[in-house]
């Protein structure tokens, strides 16, 4: 057999200094490269290490374009103050009488339980006492006169009812008056005040002097302000110009929050929370009044602006917060129109969502969203007196609903007796899960 020589193994080679070189530095340039990249990316670990980082470093706040912006432009010349009920002569008896009505603007007593509402430009109540009967109830007129009143809302004590009138500027400003209960305040109640009677007596042929041209002296005004149920009465915004409206009571009773209407390219306006000081029960009872202002008040919530918008075009924009209430001491909820941008649009499709509602805190300023656009929309929103349930209404199919929504969720969920403000005299219910 022929034997198979072993080939020779090969000589091993001896890496040459080059080779190392070449090798200890692609080692250290990768070493590098990790510890920088380790530097900037943030490992699965450091998640909530980077967040916590994060929340601590002070961001610098967003300017306010409304704090830039000066609302003194006048499209044709400033307004000139007038009364409404003494400057021009006109008929002034108007009689009619209903048994229902629509777009009712109400409130509920705290205390009492007695309604309010407006109807035609003056306040009626219904006596609580009467409306348990589930019989007819005869309004009670609280307020009248040829000055248009509406949005009536109690004071969390219920010693005051603020509301929106016409009254002396000729513009819509926010009223308060002291409230005494619908008896008491009944200006055709057959145990009427002798100043009532007295009134009432005078108010033809003061009526008939004033439509003549004889201007009212002070015995006159007298007359006319107790017969129309606002002697003691007091304006507590001077606007001539823009108009305010949904005035409701903060929680200490000191102060209102109320939506201011700005004009532009749109004759309804855009809205703006601003706040009022009212006067105690107290000093409306000495009849005590404060100069105010004009223009008076302070912003809480203003317009925001799209994209690229600067402060001088603040006043082109025709979207703005409405509708404010209160929300414990230091917050209000609105709603808001979020599918215009800037300009209001119509034949908007009320099932996909127009208003959506919000809550701003006022101390921090952070706002946030409480009720979606989608599906239906959310407006007018209310809250129940212990602040836990929130009412507002939404479009189902061809009914407007009104929904209740937790927003302090209980063991055991107990809701307001009443809502206000809720235009569809037909609404179904429907219970919202928090």
């Amino acid at each position: 057999m022929a034997s198979k020589s072993a080939s020779p193994a090969a000589p091993r080679q001896t890496p040459s200094r080059s080779t190392v070189f070449i090798r200890v530095f692609k080692y250290l340039a990768l070493c590098s490269a990790a510890i920088t990249l380790s530097s900037i990316l943030p490992t699965p670990w450091s998640a909530f290490r980077v967040q916590n980082r994060v929340s601590h470093v002070p961001l610098r706040p967003t300017p306010d374009p409304a704090s830039e912006w000066r609302d003194n432009v006048w499209p044709l010349r400033k307004q000139t103050p007038w009364d409404i009920s003494t400057d021009f002569p006109f008929p002034r008896e108007l009689e009619y009488d209903v048994t229902e009505g629509t777009w009712l603007r109400l409130d509920v007593h705290p205390e009492s339980g007695d309604i309010v509402f407006d109807m035609l430009g003056d306040l009626y109540c219904l006596p609580a006492a009467e409306v348990a009967k589930k019989g007819p109830t005869k309004a009670r007129p609280v307020l009248l006169g040829v000055p248009f009143d509406s949005d009536p809302h109690f004071s969390p004590e219920g010693d005051r009812l603020v509301f929106r009138s016409d009254a002396e500027l000729g513009v819509e400003n926010i009223w308060v008056t002291p409230w005494k209960g619908c008896e008491a305040m009944d200006l055709r109640s057959d145990e009427a005040t002798d100043h009532l009677r007295t009134a009432l007596r005078a108010q033809k042929f003061e009526e008939d002097l004033l439509a003549s041209g004889i201007k009212e002296d002070y015995q006159r005004r007298y007359n006319r302000l107790v017969r129309e149920g606002r002697l003691d009465a007091q304006r507590v915004t001077n606007e001539t110009y823009r108009w305010v409206s949904d005035a409701r009571f903060h929680p200490s009773g000191h102060k209102v929050v109320a939506t201011k209407w700005y004009t532009s390219g749109r004759s309804l306006g855009a809205g703006e929370g601003w706040e009022y000081h009212v006067p105690s029960i107290v000093d409306l009872q000495k009849r005590k009044r404060d100069n105010i202002a004009a223009g008076a008040g302070k912003r809480i919530t203003s317009r925001t602006l799209p994209a690229g918008w600067s402060s001088k075009q603040y006043g082109d924009q025709q979207i703005g917060p409405e509708q404010h209430i209160w929300y414990g001491r230091d917050s209000v909820i609105y709603s808001k129109n979020v599918k215009d941008a800037s300009t209001f649009t119509y034949s908007k499709d009320v099932h996909q969502g127009i208003y959506a509602i919000f809550q701003k805190n006022l101390t921090t300023g952070q706002t946030k969203t409480l009720v979606d656009a989608s599906p239906g929309g959310a407006s007018r929103p209310e809250l129940s007196r212990d602040g836990r349930t929130l009412a507002f209404v939404r479009r189902v199919r061809d009914k407007e609903a009104l929904v209740l929504k937790s927003v302090r969720p209980r063991l055991h969920p107990q809701y307001s007796r009443s809502f206000s403000e809720i235009y569809s005299l037909e609404a179904y219910i429907t219970y919202g899960t928090g």
